[in-house]
């Protein structure tokens, strides 16, 4: 099983090389990832800043300068 995984390993790289794709390239469209920062920022709000305002609010306080 081990050699299996090893040759496939190997294979995955020749490709790589033989195209010589650009890592840009597997990076999905900027409109895609501006969708997920939405998305992203919407639960953060939900479940980390809506529950924890007065704590962050508190702490947000005492760092004042």
């Amino acid at each position: 099983m081990h050699g299996g995984y090893r040759r496939e390993k190997l294979r995955y790289h020749s490709l790589n090389i033989n195209q010589r794709c650009c890592t840009s390239d597997l990076r999905p469209p900027r409109e895609e990832r501006s969708q997920l920062a939405v998305k992203q920022g919407k639960f953060a709000e939900e479940h980390f800043i809506k529950p924890y305002k007065n704590v962050l609010e508190q702490w947000a306080a005492s760092c004042a300068l």
